[in-house]
């Protein structure tokens, strides 16, 4: 038993916690140098669309519901 909490202390390391921080790079692809283009405006993230405003507020019309929403 006490080998292996060793052999566990000794496998935890930080190299995610001290890992070398990096800047984005200047790309000479766009004129501007920057490395990606801004978002088009509107856009929304894949998963984020909260178009059920039952499913999210919990209201219906801007009233609550008496209702349990469902996905």
């Amino acid at each position: 038993m006490c080998a292996a909490s060793l052999f566990l202390l000794a496998a935890c390391r930080e190299d995610m916690h001290t890992s070398e921080i990096y800047s984005a790079a200047r790309n000479e692809f766009y004129a501007d140098g920057r490395s990606a283009r801004p978002t088009v405006e509107g856009t929304i993230a894949r998963g984020q669309l909260q178009d059920d405003p039952l499913l999210y507020t919990g209201k219906v019309d801007g009233k609550e519901a008496d209702q349990c929403p469902s996905r």
